[in-house]
């Protein structure tokens, strides 16, 4: 659903002008924008509420918090360097361009 929900954001005209103005690419950025929203999820108080009762920890929302925040940090600044070398001769056979 958050794929679906993102794709349907990044589909507005501003996004899709902005991105040819800048020479970017426009798939590689809506699927860099899925990519995030999937990792914010990590840190969504609904899904730390969540998984907290669903293992018996509810009330430790705040604990597990602070644990995953760091690994959240860690697999965004992983992300962000996968996305910046897909932009690149380095990965950018990652990348599929629609014809």
């Amino acid at each position: 659903m958050a794929f679906l929900v993102s794709i349907l954001v990044y589909d507005v005209p501003v996004g899709q002008s902005l991105d040819k103005e800048a020479g970017l690419s426009d798939v590689l950025l809506a699927s860099a924008n899925s990519s995030g929203g999937v990792l914010g999820k990590m840190i969504s108080p609904q899904n730390l509420a969540i998984g907290a009762a669903a293992v018996g920890l509810a009330g430790k929302e705040g604990d597990i918090f602070r644990r995953v925040l760091f690994w959240c940090v860690v697999m965004t600044l992983v992300m962000c360097l996968i996305v910046y070398l897909q932009s690149t001769a380095v990965l950018d056979w990652m990348v599929v361009e629609a014809k």
